[in-house]
């Protein structure tokens, strides 16, 4: 196997520069021109990443591109994007993979993101996250799981009430027109401060009826204001189980 693949290297070596950057590289995406040719050898870095440094992509990144290649764009692809590059939307289905995206978004230019769908239960910190969907002045769509096994935030009435009045007096209802959040409470007492006059049964606030946290399972949460008083044992569950599709949740994110 590797004996052929270095003599389709060395097929490929004998072709010119002209042939790669006028016969073939426009007609791929960024994500299959760095996926295919990145990494072979200087010659093919070089030139791919002269072809790119004069060319404009927008970068849509979907739930039909296998696992492998995710991981290859979050690490060598997003990393070193230019103002000709442009992040445009995020759909994933792993968990795993927001994640690793999340952990690395401080080397990724986020400016251009319009749209973040993710699709499986992930497990990261709120502020961070808040933090990040503020900062993205052109996101206009976030759909999100996230359980509170790491931070209970995420079921904090409070906390989200403070960030949609911020996000509405610096007039974002304008530019992010769908928040939909589902909260997977690990534990009962995660969920507080939802307050009935601002929140409906279905998570759908008051003040903008596009913005919606949605606390599940599905019980009598809103209405309980007290602090959280029972801490909860990981060793009471396994949370392999939360990584998969919940029973009976009505959280159905597209």
């Amino acid at each position: 196997m590797q004996t052929q693949q270095s003599i389709m290297i060395l097929q490929l070596e004998s072709l010119p520069n002209e042939l790669f950057m006028y016969g073939v590289f426009p007609y791929l995406s960024l994500i299959d021109l760095n996926y295919s040719f990145l990494l072979l050898n200087q010659r093919f870095n070089r030139l791919a990443s002269s072809f790119l440094a004069e060319t404009r992509h927008h970068i849509h990144l979907t739930r039909d591109i296998a696992w492998h290649e995710m991981i290859f764009i979050i690490d060598y692809v997003l990393p070193y994007l230019n103002d000709n590059h442009q992040l445009k939307s995020l759909e994933l289905s792993h968990a795993d993979l927001f994640v690793k995206f999340f952990n690395n978004i401080d080397q990724i230019n986020t400016k251009y993101l319009s749209k973040i769908i993710v699709t499986a239960f992930v497990d990261i910190h709120f502020d961070p996250m808040i933090k990040f969907v503020s900062e993205c002045f052109q996101l206009n769509e976030i759909k999100l799981k996230v359980m509170t096994n790491f931070d209970s935030g995420w079921a904090n009435g409070r906390k989200w009430t403070r960030w949609f009045e911020t996000m509405l007096k610096n007039n974002r209802q304008s530019t992010l027109k769908t928040i939909d959040i589902c909260v997977w409470c690990i534990n009962t007492n995660d969920a507080i401060n939802f307050d009935p006059r601002l929140w409906n049964r279905e998570g759908i606030y008051r003040d903008n009826k596009s913005w919606k946290v949605l606390l599940e399972p599905d019980q009598v949460l809103n209405c309980r204001q007290s602090r959280r008083t029972v801490e909860f044992s990981r060793i009471d569950q396994d949370y392999s189980t939360l990584l998969y599709k919940k029973e009976n949740s009505t959280c159905i994110l597209s």
